[in-house]
């Protein structure tokens, strides 16, 4: 048959064909001018036997085979009785481009199908193998272990990964062209000669994984294949061999292993379990998929005994996850093109690891569904169990990530169904009240912790305007991780974080000490504290995965730093403000120039004689009265003016929720006395106005030791290191 009578219906072009028309330098055997050529070599014949996606034969087969980009087939263009295809090839050609669909060409999606094609088998068994392997489409995976345990599942086989265990029967079944047609999976009940589980009753289960016991099989007078080389025949095969990865796990990324994970694609649904790494896998075949549902996607569910899928913020229901996911001829479909997934719930949907594509399931357990919060109880005041409720709460409602060693953990009634709700019988495991946790990532309620490291001080200069100097400066940020927090600490810092974006919305906090350490015995070692250097309404620049530290321009009116704009505002001269305590007008501020404090410990004078005000109170830099001023005076006029309401509220915070005068924690306290911001009383809040300065060169526990951050803890000082694990 001439070529002009085998129509071609398929736009597909084959990578290998160049443009029509368009000159091409590539000389894939090296026999063009620039090479040199050896002589002319006489064509040889070349069969190629075609299957389809069950390794069936193809008699009549329409065919397209090219050689550097030509198609060299226009002799015969259908495949004969025996579903063989001849063609002569140049002999020193050792790869093909293959298209290939049924005699009845039919427009679905699925067809033609194409294949990168080894003429040239390799010099080693291992090379052998793997070409041998890709000519039949087991080629999906980088991994040629992988590979071989894809033919082995689609052929019943155990699943080892050797090559050298389907090395022998490989090479008869392309060289001679005697694939076998895929096996139909086992019928419900029926045992699996491979070791595949199966058996009656609805919740049996079917193992993806086969047994690795390693089996050769022989084939009566197959002998040695060799290390393969070029063969006067070969077979091509497209079989549908479409690998299904689901990983199930928490939200803080602890696997969940023996969850129970059924694929349907149309047929008969799979039942799998998940392993330790809390993923299940299986290889579909052209037979798992029904007439009812088209093949271009499959369902999954996946049920966790008392567990139901990430709610996203809301209370968590025992249920079952469904979703409905695109798959392609090899695996699921990449997550840009998952146009059919319709999840039951906040899930990363298809990501993709070295090993291909899977569906990433987060459940939660149903337990948490009966937490909350003691809604006006400070956090120094809650008692321990409300302290873990609240925490739990903040993880459910997304705001606080604990990590996977702090997440809630349950033993569920063992009377109850898998499915039923959780009761008071289902008992907290973990973590116990004592237990210190750590997050995820070190974002709260929305606000991202960064590790201040520094700052790079403007001096004045001629002909600034008032504060000018501070709108070129500069601070240098890293990274935060934050862990080892006492429980009571992560329940303080999310209500904080809650209350500043309520406030001032504020998107990240600079801190110079919050995670706990486990070589201080103080507030700070046992993760109770909080250094508080500042604070930005949007983040400063993109926050790494590294440790690297940033540099970056303090923005006005969206950076707060506590030793800018604090620390170093110039505090007042005490004697102006002994004279007129009333009068802010009548104030002076000391010289813009260190040191700043004249180190007058307030704690010790008589408030009459000395009287100690909050430095940003009035606020500085205000324009002169009756002037208009410029846009720069109004910036920095306006951040200073918001610098002087946050910080304080900051501080009024941590007097109203952490300890101040008062270190005892638990409702069992003495009545809280809350201590001003610029009173002259001692407390366990230390920051730039506090009253009394260091105690001593070596002793850096006053304000000389905090002008550049707020300091906040939770009851003692120093606590015994038996009350933490």
């Amino acid at each position: 048959m001439a070529i002009e009578d085998a129509p071609w219906p398929y736009d597909l072009v084959p990578p290998s064909a160049p443009e029509v028309g368009v000159p091409t330098w590539e000389c894939p055997k090296g026999i063009c001018e620039c090479h040199p050529v050896e002589g002319e070599r006489e064509p040889v014949e070349h069969v190629i036997t075609l299957f389809d996606a069950k390794a069936r034969k193809m008699p009549g087969a329409r065919c397209r085979v090219f050689e550097d980009g030509k198609q060299i087939n226009l002799s015969q263009p259908f495949a004969d009785e025996a579903a063989c295809i001849r063609f002569d090839v140049d002999p020193r050609t050792k790869h093909l481009a293959i298209q290939w669909a049924p005699k009845e060409l039919p427009l679905e999606a699925s067809y033609p199908y194409q294949r990168f094609y080894h003429r040239d088998l390799g010099k080693t068994p291992r090379e052998g193998v793997t070409r041998r392997l890709g000519n039949l489409g087991f080629s999906h995976h980088g991994l040629l272990d992988d590979n071989v345990r894809d033919y082995q599942r689609a052929y019943r086989r155990p699943s080892t990964g050797r090559f050298q265990d389907i090395e022998t029967e490989l090479a008869v079944f392309h060289d001679e062209g005697t694939l076998p047609p895929l096996p139909d999976p086992p019928e419900e009940g029926a045992d699996d000669e491979a070791g595949r589980a199966s058996g009656s009753g609805k919740n049996q289960l079917v193992q993806a994984q086969l047994d690795d016991a390693p089996v050769a099989r022989a084939i009566p007078g197959a002998g040695s294949p060799g290390s393969g080389g070029t063969k006067p025949k070969g077979s091509a095969a497209q079989v549908l061999l479409i690998l299904v990865r689901v990983r199930v796990r928490t939200r803080g990324g602890r696997p969940l292993a023996n969850a129970e994970v059924t694929v349907d694609a149309g047929a008969t649904p799979r039942v799998l379990r998940t392993d330790k790494a809390g993923f299940a896998k299986l290889t579909l075949v052209e037979d798992d998929f029904g007439i009812t549902m088209p093949r271009t996607f499959v369902t999954i569910e996946v049920m966790v005994r008392h567990h139901g899928p990430d709610p996203g913020g809301n209370d968590v229901k025992t249920k079952r996850f469904h979703a409905s996911v695109a798959v392609d001829q090899r695996a699921l479909r990449p997550q840009s093109e998952q146009t059919l997934l319709v999840p039951d719930a906040s899930t990363p949907g298809i990501v993709e690891d070295p090993k291909g594509r899977f569906l990433d399931v987060v459940m939660m357990d149903a337990g948490m569904n009966r937490r909350g919060l003691a809604v006006g109880i400070p956090t120094r005041r809650l008692t321990d169990d409300q302290v873990l409720d609240e925490m739990i709460f903040h993880y459910v409602s997304g705001d606080l990530p604990l990590d996977a060693a702090s997440e809630p953990q349950f033993d569920h009634d063992p009377a109850s169904g898998d499915l039923d709700p959780c009761t008071d019988a289902c008992k907290l495991r973990k973590p116990k009240t004592t237990d210190r946790v750590g997050l995820l990532e070190a974002v709260v309620a929305g606000v991202t912790f960064l590790h201040f490291m520094n700052t790079a001080v403007s001096q004045p200069k001629k002909g600034d305007l008032p504060g000018e100097r501070y709108t070129r400066e500069r601070i240098s940020w890293k990274r935060e991780t934050l862990n080892m927090l006492d429980q009571r600490q992560a329940v303080g810092v999310t209500r904080l974080c809650h209350h500043l974006r309520l406030f001032h919305d504020i998107a990240a906090i600079y801190n110079v000490g919050i995670s706990g350490d486990q070589g201080r015995a103080d507030c700070h070692g046992h993760g109770l504290a909080i250094d508080f250097s500042g604070c930005a309404k949007a983040l400063p620049g993109t926050v790494l995965k590294s440790e690297a530290t940033t540099t970056t321009d303090v923005r006005m009116g969206t950076d707060f730093i506590v030793f800018l704009h604090w620390g170093r505002v110039p505090m007042w001269d005490p004697k102006t403000v002994a004279a007129n305590p009333a009068d802010s007008s009548k104030w002076v501020r000391l010289p813009d120039q260190f040191p700043f404090d004249d180190l007058t410990n307030f704690e010790t004078v008589n408030p009459k004689i000395k009287k100690l005000h909050y430095r940003l109170d009035p606020a500085p830099f205000q324009p002169a009265p009756g002037t208009t001023p410029s846009e720069l005076e109004a910036s920095i006029a306006g951040h200073f003016a918001e610098a002087r309401v946050l910080f304080r509220r900051i501080y009024q915070f941590f007097v109203d929720e952490y300890s101040d005068g008062n270190d005892v924690l638990g409702p069992n306290a003495p009545p809280d006395v809350p201590t001003e911001l610029d009173g002259h009383d001692g407390h366990f809040i230390i920051h730039p106005d506090y009253a009394e300065p260091n105690a001593s060169a070596g002793a850096k526990s006053g304000r000389e030791a905090h002008n550049n951050h707020l300091h906040a803890q939770l009851g003692k000082t120093n606590y015994p290191a038996a009350r933490f694990p």
